[in-house]
């Protein structure tokens, strides 16, 4: 008897979207000239239009990564140091996507950084909306990977790295996505979207 897939959850909320403020301080003055914004009812949404230039301050989410790391029936988690979000609680390896890169050489770099390995992607078995606050909401492309070299040790905001067995138990996770992500690939394995072969 095959094991039932957990239904795919891929909208995350740490707080109630509804009472969540427009104004950020990004907002109050245009990023081109330096004019006071206007609030302005435009297409059902509220934009923030420069007074003077016209220009529109978007609020935007952050593209990330994050990357299950799974070896012999176990996968691997960071510690965030405690200067970080969610310092003192556990997560997959993972980051944002810098400006100058794609989405995969950025897993590959963000796993470097936090844990010493070496990476191969082999698929991307998920993407997420994270709405962690209400001035940081991020959407995150979740790779599958194997280890190619490397052993495992802390880097960058991670102070501690441990595998952990795919059914758990685990410590607090800083991230809820990263949970259902692990639940249910241990469930079944999730073969996922394949990648461009020539950027793995």
């Amino acid at each position: 008897m095959t094991e039932k897939i957990k239904p795919v959850r891929q909208v995350f909320a740490s707080y109630d979207l509804s009472t969540s403020s427009l104004e950020y301080p990004t907002s109050r003055y245009c990023s081109r000239c330096g004019s006071r914004n206007d609030s302005v009812e435009q297409d059902g949404s509220t934009r923030f239009i420069c007074s003077s230039c016209g220009n529109v301050s978007y609020r935007n989410p952050l593209p990330g990564v994050s990357v299950l790391v799974e070896h012999q029936g176990m996968v691997l988690l960071g510690r965030r140091g405690g200067g970080s979000f969610a310092g003192g609680t556990w997560c997959l390896p993972c980051g944002f996507v810098e400006h100058d890169e794609d989405v995969l050489t950025a897993a590959k770099r963000e796993v470097l950084e936090e844990t010493g390995l070496t990476i191969e992607l082999l698929s991307i078995i998920q993407v997420t909306s994270n709405f962690l606050s209400p001035d940081l909401h991020s959407v995150v492309t979740v790779f599958h990977a194997r280890v190619k070299s490397g052993h495992p040790r802390p880097g960058d905001d991670i102070d501690k790295v441990e595998w952990f067995q795919l059914n758990g138990p685990f410590p607090p996770f800083a991230f809820e996505a990263d949970r259902e992500i692990i639940e249910r690939f241990s469930l079944a394995s999730i073969p996922g979207l394949s990648l461009e072969e020539s950027l793995r």
